[in-house]
């Protein structure tokens, strides 16, 4: 399923579909129940939220870092633009998955350790 720039829209945080995971860390998980509902929420809004994860919460600080170095400007984050090692900035539609003819609708990063924290520090 390919979904057009044309084709987003804006959703309230009401609206993003929360997955619980929890029945993946029971005796007999339910990896076909928990595939579905992660499958259904990427094809009809193209994103979620995951609840139950035992991710400690001490390790989800790094989704802020994330956010703020995204929301900078455009001109500040291309002083990181991907070079031929992939390591870097990948603006919008600067990824594209494996077989597919089209590029990927979000921007990302790839980073190691010391080029990150370097470029956040300053």
């Amino acid at each position: 399923m390919f979904v057009s720039s044309s084709q987003a829209r804006d959703i309230d945080r009401e609206d993003i579909p929360v997955v619980d995971i929890r029945v993946l860390f029971d005796d007999k998980p339910d990896y076909q129940r928990v595939g579905n509902e992660l499958r259904t929420a990427a094809e009809s809004v193209g994103v979620f939220y995951v609840k139950n994860h035992c991710i400690p919460s001490e390790l989800m600080g790094g989704s802020e870092m994330s956010r703020n170095f995204f929301h900078r400007p455009e001109a500040e984050k291309s002083r990181i633009r991907a070079n031929n090692t992939r390591r870097g900035l990948l603006g919008l539609g600067g990824a594209r998955m494996e077989g597919r003819n089209y590029p990927d609708l979000d921007e990302n990063a790839n980073y190691d350790t010391v080029r990150c924290g370097e470029y956040i520090q300053r």
